[in-house]
């Protein structure tokens, strides 16, 4: 499947092809302070931002649920160099995560649906389902993670590119958000757990147990409705809401014109006290800051609610 609009050339253009930046990505390995290496895959990493539009359009044909949310991410440039520190081994042109969408389904049985057809109507995707079975290392978490390639066309040439998609329903999203507030030992996956102290261990207990007792209730309760979840009334729409320290937040509507979304959320991205979020489908910005407080604490800056704010009962 190949990308419906080219890639559009910037005047800051750093790189030429694919083997340009697999080269200053290990350059980047031998000499982490090269600036010159640092502008090719910050500029490999502004064509990612690109083939957002191309990503919209294939989520779109996997036909998502009427009520979802629906928000996107670029990977900061500092996080795809950090990736590359802690042992990534491949090139920067092939990671998966660059381009990120997270869908936040309003019942488990809409994101069990919406995971089935992203696997059927999606056939250059590679799904990793955690539905269906119990996470490998003893985690309830169930979602289903796809990866999705797609070809990108780039001046005369086409690059092949990826980009994930993280479906699960409001509860598990929830507890992936209160996850992340265990830093580095999520970040890992909670493995090597010999290397943890006590307090630590524990923390990691009380994650699985809450994990599985969330499965537990879903899969008993699996149409139970999340209210607060939007009706996507425009899936063609992209806008960048942002919030900052002081709790101030903005909305911008662009419409079907990603390239200007994009360039909002690149603009936003480099000003150190905004976390911008893309969100899909959203048009309307009465009651945003509410939705985004309620599914996404993080990008509010209100932290992680202790579970026994939002588990269910």
């Amino acid at each position: 499947m190949y990308a419906d609009c080219p890639y559009r050339a910037s005047e800051e253009e750093k790189f030429k092809s694919r083997g340009e930046v697999d080269r200053a990505t290990e350059k980047y390995r031998k000499n982490p302070k090269d600036p010159v290496v640092h502008d090719v895959l910050n500029a490999y990493r502004s064509f990612r931002l690109n083939c957002i539009r191309t990503s919209l359009s294939l989520l779109r044909e996997s036909t998502p649920p009427d009520r979802v949310l629906i928000s996107a991410r670029l990977k900061r440039l500092q996080s795809i160099l950090r990736k590359i520190r802690c042992g990534y081994k491949g090139s920067i042109s092939e990671m998966d995560d660059i381009i990120g969408f997270r869908v936040v389904c309003e019942s488990y049985r809409a994101a069990v649906s919406f995971g089935e057809r992203i696997r059927q109507q999606l056939p250059n995707s590679k799904v990793k389902d955690y539905l269906q079975e119990e996470h490998s290392i003893g985690i309830g978490y169930r979602a289903i993670h796809g990866i999705v390639k797609f070809d990108q066309p780039f001046r005369d040439k086409k690059f092949s590119v990826r980009f994930e998609i993280q479906v699960r329903s409001w509860y598990q999203h929830m507890w992936a958000c209160w996850c992340e507030s265990f830093g580095e030992q999520a970040k890992k996956g909670f493995r090597n757990v010999e290397e943890y102290d006590g307090k630590t261990l524990e923390r990691i207990e009380r994650l699985k147990q809450i994990s599985k007792q969330i499965a537990e209730w879903e899969i008993s309760n699996p149409d139970k409705i999340q209210e607060d979840i939007p009706t996507l009334s425009d899936p063609h729409n992209a806008a960048v809401a942002w919030f900052n320290s002081q709790g101030e937040h903005g909305f911008q509507s662009h419409r079907s014109d990603i390239f200007a979304a994009a360039q909002d959320l690149e603009y936003l991205e480099a000003k150190s006290d905004i976390e911008p979020l893309l969100l899909v489908g959203v048009t309307d910005a009465q009651d945003l800051k509410k939705l985004l407080l309620k599914t996404h604490p993080r990008f509010a800056r209100r932290g992680f609610p202790d579970p026994e704010y939002w588990m269910p009962e």
